[in-house]
């Protein structure tokens, strides 16, 4: 399974952009911001292609998509984690990649919706059909 991001918005805090599935528009992302440190001193992950795995989120309870950038890099209990989970402002991210629809800057809605869309529809039937699933990011800015 291949996913694309394709970042179009840079915004004060976040970035959004388009969560493409085997070349089909899901749904929107937000991110902290691709060009400038957050409040917390986090921005978004950099634009390369990334494998996405199963992880079992110690802050989130449930297996959630993390993003690696092989088959071994990430797991590790010690490494930073990027993953793909729900929320709806720039504040529900530190540096991880929301799922939902994009309504004003730095806000989303129906995040948990379209994240249970994600993981039911495509990532789980691609996990237990032991497909390889890849994540590419891409900075599209279009601003002005």
């Amino acid at each position: 399974m291949k996913i694309v991001l394709n970042r179009t918005i840079e915004e004060t805090n976040s970035c959004c952009g388009d969560w493409i599935v085997d070349d089909v528009l899901i749904c929107n992302t937000l991110e902290p911001s691709a060009t400038k440190p957050n409040d917390r001193g986090k921005q978004a992950i950099p634009a390369d292609t990334y494998v996405l795995k199963p992880f079992n989120s110690p802050k989130f309870k449930t297996v959630v998509p993390l993003l690696t950038m092989d088959e071994t890099t990430g797991t590790d209990e010690s490494a930073h984690r990027y993953e793909v989970h729900w929320g709806n402002s720039h504040k529900d991210t530190d540096d991880c990649i929301l799922l939902g629809i994009y309504v004003r800057e730095d806000w989303i809605r129906d995040s948990r919706m379209n994240w249970n869309l994600f993981m039911v529809k495509y990532f789980n039937i691609a996990v237990n059909n032991g497909e390889d699933i890849t994540l590419e990011i891409n900075d599209c800015y279009d601003n002005g």
